[in-house]
């Protein structure tokens, strides 16, 4: 037992002489390196959250737009201004009714205005700008970054289209400033493909970290990329001092740490460290997956976003191999602002649930459910022809239409089906398919009103 205990403090004091040279002469920098590149990687990681989450706050917007665009109220009277039925100064009072209302439910609107070709019919809020019509037209399905001085402001332009016709356009500002100031340590700035943005670049040292470019200050770390589909930039920035910390001291009181305790502690240590480190990844893989859920589903239908469709219509030209085919479904609820209206949303949202859900179980595996906007939704079936298609959601039709049997109010949908393949214009597939729509709901306008005549 002497003999063990000699032989114990022999290997101890050797073990901390050689230990205490080595960090005298820089053994320690690996593990500075290590914990350095940790940070830098939780760095990428929060930043990553941060640009996810205004992402979603630029998606909405868009989805927003879209709503307001897609109006059938104001694309009927829109109509019968171009048909000579309403004056400009009767669809102007309508607009600065309706337009108005409808754009005081939505948040951080600025200012938003409505018209037809080149005349501006009713506004809301205060003029952000000077955009031209000839700008409007140019800009139809784009937003973009208009920085201010006090705020960035993210502008959507929509037209307003029936029947393969342009017959108005709407435009919305909406004030990023929430979205933005949502992070304590990281810092966000939002940048057109201008010289401050070449500046970051040629300012900076570039530091690669598990395939993550960062771009190293005197004084903080820029992590930079471009929103999904558009030309606006960020920049997330992190004071250094935030980022390392006393980096250092750390690594010496570590390193002394684990001389104290290597021998009594040390497969006790280990085990907790990596028990933490496995926690910790835990929670981050689950906070990624939270967020990708939220950017991803559609709260209310359990349907996949706009956000996401627009993911997929940017991978599209490379998703799918030659010889594949699908019918492309565009779903309108019939009569949903009636039901909103006459009982309420909530027995509105109730309808857009339980029929969402109906869809989606009636649907295979590869088959895809998206909600386009509003009351609008996409159907992706797989390897269907059009006359399967029409088959299948004229049964799921008369499915819903029996779900509405026991409710007070009527349920029904109009449909338009497209046929897609894999080379494919989906922008001009989804017109088609919104096109036949149209005419099955304008069909069932004209019957529903022949009946009532007879």
């Amino acid at each position: 037992m002497d003999g063990l205990l000699k032989r114990i403090k022999i290997f101890l004091v050797v073990f901390i002489s050689v230990l205490s040279l080595l960090t005298i002469f820089g053994i320690y920098s690996p593990l500075s390196d290590t914990i350095e590149k940790e940070k830098q990687i939780n760095f990428i990681t929060a930043a990553e959250i941060y640009r996810d989450s205004v992402q979603t706050f630029i998606s909405i917007s868009l989805q927003d737009a879209n709503v307001i665009a897609s109006n059938y109220d104001t694309k009927t009277t829109l109509r019968r201004y171009w048909e000579g039925s309403l004056t400009q100064a009767e669809i102007t009072a309508y607009l600065n009714v309706s337009f108005s209302q409808n754009m005081a439910l939505f948040d951080h609107v600025i200012y938003a205005e409505i018209g037809a070709n080149d005349l501006m019919l009713s506004s809301y809020g205060n003029p952000v700008e000077s955009y031209t019509y000839e700008d409007i037209i140019y800009d139809f399905y784009d937003h973009e970054l208009i920085p201010l001085e006090t705020m960035n402001v993210l502008r959507v332009t929509f037209p307003i289209t029936m029947n393969y016709t342009n017959i108005g356009y709407v435009v919305i500002y909406f004030d990023l400033t929430a979205a933005i100031n949502t992070s304590q340590n990281l810092t966000l700035e939002l940048l057109k493909n201008d010289s401050l943005l070449q500046s970051v670049y040629a300012e900076s040292r570039r530091l690669v970290v598990e395939g993550k470019t960062l771009y190293v200050h005197d004084n903080h770390t820029d992590y930079v990329g471009a929103f999904n589909g558009n030309q606006i930039f960020y920049v997330i920035s992190i004071n250094n001092a935030n980022l390392y910390g006393n980096s250092n001291s750390i690594v010496k009181y570590s390193v002394i740490a684990l001389v104290l305790i290597v021998i009594i502690s040390f497969v006790i240590f280990n085990t907790l460290v990596y028990q933490k480190a496995g926690l910790i990844i835990k929670e981050t893989n689950s906070q990624k997956d939270e967020i990708s859920q939220i950017a991803d589903i559609d709260s209310l239908t359990g349907a996949y976003s706009r956000s996401y469709f627009d993911r997929y219509r940017s991978a599209f030209p490379e998703r799918y191999s030659k010889g594949w085919m699908a019918s492309l479904v565009m779903i309108d609820f019939d009569n949903l602002k009636s039901i909103n209206d006459a009982y309420g949303h909530l027995a509105g949202d109730a309808v857009l649930q339980s029929v969402s859900k109906l869809i989606k179980e009636s649907l295979r595996t590869n088959d895809l459910f998206f909600r386009f906007g509003g009351d609008e939704f996409i159907i992706i079936l797989e390897d269907c022809d059009l006359e399967l298609a029409d088959r299948i959601t004229s049964r799921l039709n008369s499915e819903i239409i029996k779900v509405g049997e026991s409710l007070p109010y009527k349920v029904s949908i109009s449909y338009g089906i497209a046929k897609l393949v894999h080379s494919s214009d989906l922008k001009k597939v989804i017109y088609e398919a919104d096109l036949n729509m149209y005419l099955d709901k304008k069909e069932k306008d004209k019957k529903e009103y022949d009946l009532f005549n007879v």
